[in-house]
């Protein structure tokens, strides 16, 4: 039964299998270049791809070039939002301008077209630029003009080119380029200009049987006439093939055929090409052959004709479909579409129907969702048949998940299955679900799997048409009504067994075997219906559900049987296949899957880190927005714990900030998100010891638990609730419900070990440990601790080593045993160190003062491959020397280390680190015997230390093999290199450190002192630690490029800073936008004595009506800002312009600042100002100004939340603003109170008591001069 695939299948399998194919053609000998020219001409789906590529960060050594003409795009267009995508998403490219040309360029062209120097054609390029303003087309044209109107010739008995000036510049030049090539294809053979009009009549590009087909003429013939325009450099042939030079040069020849006539020329291309061409053949240029009779359709009035046309653009848009290109194939049925009256439903239904409902897809897929419904609805307008209605209401279903009305969705699913026989409650109770899990059970009953796989076909339409429909709705059901999937699942798999099998019975399989092993508890049999959904979607050949079903296997079925790698194998599989196929949604679940269980078992927190981030970088552009948070979740915990942070239970960070979700906005469809959340932030709190925060996290992470029933993070609940309870409670009296609750997680985490003993056994050890301290039976507690670190050593999770290491050396610390506290913390320290746990290894130095040198023990089983591997080693030097190395991150102290061991260990006089650094070999360790110094990190290229033999490096970068020489001057091979010879060499050594194939870097020891130095032990030890020397290295270098991104971003972050600051005081007083800051809010202040100034300038509407808008901001701007220079000098409080008006006040936000006499001296200084500008410009330059004073009591502070503004208000406000309407041109007029505070230093002169708009009569004084 094989299988079409859908379209969003084939259009992301398309641009997987592309995208692979650039990556396999493109590599460092090899590196690709793609020009993509036209690209405002460019199609949605064109774009797509190209977005894809620069998007993608797997493809290495591939340049992508794009040229558009910018006139011809606007900010709607595309092309423009595919680059502001592009920007937003910050990958990186470069935008350049390509201007017209300068001068010198066009000096430059004419020299390179003539074979002459600038003194013979000195005048020409002036008069050519200052012609075609340097457009590049255009003046090589008319260069080209020129030339054959003889207004430019060679001179052959002078031998240089000479030209006509006079007729030059005669010369009717339009700055058209369409008009200049109308001129001039004109000139050309009528033949040939009749044929390169109906070419322009094909498109931009023609060949020339296309042409003969249309021409009715032989090729040869096309071909001669056609080598007339080549030769003139208007086509540019490409086997059979031509394009036409520019596209003006197509619009100029198209532009000579009259309007009236271009209609029928595309309908007579059209009819010949159909009548000439085989079925075959049509569909092959289907496209060509559609779009010459879509220009002519105007002409149709037969109605067969129009009912061909209509056919015509179905099939194109079939094909487009098949390309994915879904805004063509969109454009193509609805053309077909609109050939038809509507009464003609009738007697084209089949047609109008297809067309109909291709159109409809087509317009889903394009995100064009109006144009669904306009479709959708005529669908069901003019259907005849059930099955037909169906079509269009999974294309409208699709559309509602995908506008995330899944309400909707579902409500419409289950009327349309409604209308098929199938009858599925809205919101079923438990009652119901349980009745058809029992049918659903007696009807599988004593099936073995070779019974599915005999199944037939399902051959019923609307079974089929059900099948599809459930399973459309059933993930929108598991996210809206939960209780609707088991109902779904259950009649998917009953129509299976009674009806056949569909496309869509696999995963129904799969989903079946998810309720038995989750909630069922029925482990087995929900494996079994596992492999069978894998079984029959093999034999279906349905490989577009095939990631699914591997991804659920994994995910709720498998994982308590298989070993992790396998397990991480098979999702990595599942991964590749949906991304393959599709399927977005199950992609994002498995990259997700793939991270929790390596993060959960103990792998490597360095190369977890990174396959993170590559898995995050993938999933990105799927939009799965709550799987990539999830993801995010994890690689912000695994951050916390390679990098410290001050909290380090709060994922918050460089990659993710939880506060993006908050609990209150919890709903069904994100519950699995919080799960997560809590139970990473109680794992987090447990490990950096914070018990008070681990307890707080128990009642969110049990809240959310169900979403994860069957999955292995459920057991990781029971376990770590009662390590938080344990932690809260060992000083607690009364400890009975403690007790009980920590046996009954002790239980569940038993269930779960039967099942998967290699993730739970050591996990039930240690909560029977915690048990019996809680108990105070210290020496069963101090056996099962034993007994959890030897079981954790075996299934090797080493983040529950470590954590089993710590909680054993707490309890020792506990019950001050502290020899033996030493110890173990000493071993969780170094597993802590071993797993990458950088910022927990940071914690426990801090925390625990008892780490001396103490010896770390291990449960080692010793094979007979690492007997012959290490020979007679000391395993404990061995251990040391390993733990060293891995638990160093920081490159310089690691290459210390290294050096140091090498120095120990090996017997060599002199030790050499060299690394291949920027495509050049250098030394970056050195130690030598008898300095006790290690140098590192100096980069001394190799070439010019004369330190050492170069061939023996260069021979082992090349074979990857290590070099051991007992005499060096004897060895055939390197006994004549120069540095050997010169130095008397003995003994050498030389071991590449290898990591994936690599050659990280190499360790070159020498010992002049004795021959064979190295001897047999010395070399396996070296062996040993190689690969672990090779991986810390890459580990160091990698953490010391996120050490230098770090801080880069520290310092971005604080320039930003500064600037808000900067800008928050610009805004407000120091006091209060500390305040602000510090709690969000400030509080309003009431002040006894403040001195208010109000400016205005005289008569600014009459004269402002006499400047234009730039003048009228420029001359305000300028006044304001010496303003603002004048108070600022004398320490007063700027509040606010409003209009032309500026308000001002003294002795706030502290009091101790007031000075009346400081706003007296500011406003004569601003009057000078203004009496100055006035001198210094016209008329109209400046303006008239009036100030007011007034002094009294006020209210300051910052009101709203948004746009914060500091102001002052109170009845000193208002009278100021008296002060100031009833002041006179560079007048200060002051109030009573004022005056009282300055009459012993100014002149002032009383105007007895003046009316003032809402105030009565008030006592006013004009200041005059100081005294």
């Amino acid at each position: 039964m094989k299988r079409r695939t859908g379209s969003v299948e084939a259009q992301n399998r398309f641009n997987y299998e592309f995208t692979r194919f650039i990556k396999t053609i493109a590599d460092k000998e090899h590196p690709l270049v793609i020009f993509v020219d036209d690209l405002q001409w460019a199609d949605a789906s064109s774009l797509s791809l190209v977005k894809i590529i620069a998007e993608n960060r797997d493809i290495e050594y591939v340049m992508l070039i794009g040229a558009y003409r910018k006139n011809e795009v606007n900010e709607n267009h595309p092309l423009i939002k595919k680059i502001n995508e592009l920007r937003e998403e910050n990958v990186a490219f470069e935008e350049m301008e390509l201007d017209d040309l300068s001068f010198e360029d066009v000096s430059s062209l004419v020299e390179g077209a003539l074979h002459s120097s600038i003194k013979h054609t000195s005048f020409l390029p002036d008069i050519i630029y200052n012609k075609t303003k340097g457009n590049a087309f255009y003046a090589w044209q008319f260069l080209k003009s020129i030339y054959d109107e003889r207004f430019l010739w060679f001179d052959f008995e002078k031998q240089h080119w000479q030209w006509n000036a006079d007729l030059i510049m005669q010369m009717n030049v339009s700055g058209n380029v369409v008009d200049l090539m109308t001129d001039y294809v004109q000139k050309l053979p009528p033949e040939t200009l009749s044929l390169l009009e109906t070419a322009s009549a094909i498109g931009n590009r023609f060949d020339k049987k296309t042409l003969a087909i249309v021409k009715q003429s032989d090729e040869k013939r096309i071909q001669g006439q056609l080598n007339v325009a080549v030769s003139d450099g208007l086509l540019i042939p490409s086997g059979d093939e031509y394009k036409f030079a520019h596209d003006r040069v197509q619009q100029a020849i198209y532009s000579l055929i009259p309007e009236k006539e271009k209609n029928t020329i595309h309908l007579l291309n059209g009819r010949r090409l159909v009548s000439h061409y085989g079925v075959n053949e049509q569909q092959e240029r289907i496209f060509e052959i559609v779009n010459q009779w879509n220009l002519g359709g105007a002409l149709l009035t037969d109605k067969k004709e129009r009912a061909y046309l209509g056919d015509l653009n179905l099939q194109a848009g079939k094909k487009a479909m098949a390309s994915t290109a879904y805004p063509q194939a969109l454009q193509y049925f609805e053309k077909g579409i609109i050939e038809f009256d509507n009464d003609e439903w009738a007697n084209q239904y089949e047609l109008l129907s297809e067309l109909t409902t291709n159109a409809a897809e087509a317009a889903y897929l394009s995100g064009e969702y109006e144009k669904v419904d306009k479709h959708v609805q005529s669908m069901m307008q003019h259907s005849r048949t059930l099955i037909d209605s169906v079509k269009g209401y999974e294309i409208e279903i699709k559309k509602l998940i995908a506008q995330n009305k899944l309400i909707e969705a579902i409500k419409l699913g289950i009327e349309v299955l409604n209308k098929l026989g199938i009858k599925l409650p809205m919101n079923p109770g438990r009652l119901s679900v349980l009745k058809d899990m029992l049918q659903t059970r007696w009807l599988l009953r004593n099936k073995t799997a070779d019974y599915f796989n005999r199944l037939p076909e399902m051959g019923d339409e609307q079974k089929k048409a059900a099948m599809r429909i459930m399973s459309e709705i059933s993930s929108a059901s598991y996210f809206a009504v939960p209780n609707l999937v088991p109902l779904l699942v259950f009649k998917m798999v009953k129509m299976t067994v009674k009806h056949g099998l569909s496309v869509k019975s696999p995963f129904s399989f799969a989903a079946y075997g998810y309720i038995l092993s989750a909630h069922v508890k029925q482990i087995d049999k929900g494996s079994r219906m596992g492999e069978i959904a894998v079984h029959l979607a093999k034999k279906i050949n349905a490989e577009e559900v095939m990631g699914s079903i591997i991804a659920t296997s994994n995910l709720f079925l498998d994982h308590w049987k298989k070993p992790l790698p396998e397990i991480t194998n098979d999702l990595e599989k599942a991964f590749k296949l949906s991304i393959e196929y599709g399927d977005n949604e199950y992609a994002s679940y498995a990259a997700h899957n793939i991270i929790y269980h390596l993060f959960i078992s103990g792998s490597s927190l360095q190369t977890l880190s990174k396959k993170a981030a590559v898995l995050d970088q993938q999933i990105e552009k799927f939009k799965q927005d709550l799987t990539l948070k999830r993801l995010r979740l994890f690689r912000q915990a695994i951050d916390n714990i390679l990098f410290p942070t001050d909290e380090p239970d709060l994922l918050k960070g460089n990659i993710y900030d939880e506060s993006v979700i908050d609990i209150t906005e919890v709903t069904k469809e994100n519950e699995v998100y919080f799960q997560n959340l809590y139970i990473l932030k109680l794992y987090l709190a447990l490990l950096f010891n914070n018990s008070e925060h681990a307890k707080k996290y128990i009642a969110h992470a049990e809240q959310f638990q169900e979403t994860v029933t069957g999955s292995s993070l459920s057991p990781l609940f029971y376990f770590l609730r009662s390590l938080a309870i344990a932690d809260s409670s060992i000083n607690t009296a009364v400890k009975r419900p403690i007790l009980k609750q920590v046996r009954q997680d002790i239980k569940q985490l038993k269930r779960f070990e039967k099942l998967a003993p290699q993730y739970n056994t050591h996990k039930v050890l240690l909560l029977e440990a915690e048990y019996h301290y809680l108990k105070g039976e210290m020496e069963a507690a101090k056996i099962f601790y034993d007994k959890a670190l030897k079981k954790a050593t075996e299934n090797g999770m080493l983040n529950d080593l470590a954590f089993c290491w710590e909680r054993a050396g707490q309890f020792f610390l506990n019950t001050k045993q502290d020899l033996l506290a030493d110890f173990y913390l000493q071993n969780a320290y170094r597993s802590y160190k071993r797993w990458g746990a950088d910022a927990k290894v940071k914690q426990m130095e801090k925390r625990y003062t008892h780490l001396h040198s103490g010896k770390q023990i291990t449960w080692h089983n010793e094979t007979a491959q690492d007997q012959e591997r290490t020979g007679n080693l000391d395993m404990d030097t061995v251990l040391k020397a390993s733990a060293a190395i891995s638990g160093e991150i920081v490159l310089s102290r690691l290459l210390k280390k290294m050096m140091q061991i090498i120095s120990e260990s090996a017997g060599a006089q002199t030790g050499y680190l060299v690394m291949d650094k920027k495509g050049e070999r250098s030394i970056e360790a050195e130690i030598k015997a008898n300095e006790e110094t290690i140098k590192v990190l100096q980069s001394v290229p190799v070439y010019k230390s004369e330190l050492l033999a170069e061939s023996i490096l260069n021979y082992v970068y090349l074979t990857k093999e290590k070099v051991i020489l007992d005499d060096a001057e004897k060895s055939q091979l390197f006994g004549n290199d120069e540095f050997i010879q010169r130095r008397a060499c003995k003994s050498i050594l030389c071991i590449p450190l290898m990591n994936m194939g690599r050659v990280q870097a190499v360790i070159y020891l020498s010992n002049d002192l004795t021959y064979g130095a190295f001897t047999e032990n010395r070399v396996a030890l070296l062996e040993v630690l190689a690969t672990q020397m090779a991986i810390s290295i890459e580990n160091a270098l990698f953490y010391s490029e996120l050490e230098n991104k770090v801080e880069e971003r520290t310092n971005e972050l604080y320039i930003e800073k500064k600037k808000s600051d900067d800008l928050l005081l610009n805004i407000l007083p120091e006091v209060v936008a500390q305040e602000l800051k510090q709690t969000g809010r400030t509080t309003p202040r009431s002040y006894e004595l403040a001195t208010v100034m109000f400016t205005d300038f005289e008569n600014f509407t009459l004269k402002s009506e006499k400047l234009s808008p730039e003048e009228l901001v420029s001359i305000i701007d300028s006044c304001f800002k010496r303003f603002d220079e004048i108070i600022s000098k004398h320490n007063l409080e700027k509040i606010k312009t409003i209009g032309d008006a500026y308000l001002c006040v003294s002795g706030l936000p502290d009091t101790k600042d007031h000075n009346a006499v400081s706003v007296i001296k500011a406003a004569i200084e601003i009057i000078d100002m203004i009496k100055e500008l006035r001198e210094s410009k016209s008329e109209n330059g400046f303006f008239d100004i009036r100030i007011g004073i007034h002094t009294g009591p006020l209210v300051a502070g910052v009101v709203g939340s948004k746009k914060f503004a500091y102001d002052i208000w109170g009845d000193t406000v208002n009278t100021a603003a008296r002060m100031e309407q009833n002041s006179e041109a560079n007048r200060i007029n002051i109030s009573q109170s004022t005056y009282e505070l300055v009459k012993d230093k100014f002149n002032c002169s009383f105007r007895g008591k003046q009316p003032a708009k809402n105030k009565g009569l008030i006592e006013m004084y004009f200041v005059e001069n100081k005294m």
